[in-house]
């Protein structure tokens, strides 16, 4: 069964390094709001949960606004998320009594639509 998390998580790091550009709008997102020198939540109240900024606004100033670096370190940071969060459930369901296979009920999990 731990073959089928190592796979899972090889699985998600080679989909996170395709090039598909959904991070593309978070960049623009952050490039206009460096350039008009604002920042979320203080001088921008957009609607959408401020842990997203509070995550992805140090990505855009650490690469400098580097946009390929930006789309690799918010594509390295969502898969590390990912996979931290199905060890976490898996975790959770180890703890928890009356699961007899917690790492192949987190995988369910992990992999339900």
């Amino acid at each position: 069964m731990l073959y089928i998390f190592l796979c899972y998580s090889v699985s998600i790091a080679v989909i996170y390094s395709l090039p598909i550009g959904l991070e593309n709008e978070w960049y623009s997102f952050y490039a206009y709001l460096n350039k008009h020198n604002a920042f979320p939540y203080i001088d921008v109240r957009e609607g959408y949960p401020p842990l997203g900024f509070l995550i992805y606004m140090p990505l855009y100033y650490m690469f400098n606004g580097d946009r390929i670096l930006f789309f690799y370190g918010f594509r390295i940071l969502n898969g590390a998320l990912l996979i931290a969060t199905v060890f976490s459930l898996y975790l959770i369901l180890k703890s928890a009594s009356g699961v007899k296979k917690p790492l192949k009920s987190a995988m369910y999990y992990a992999l339900m639509p």
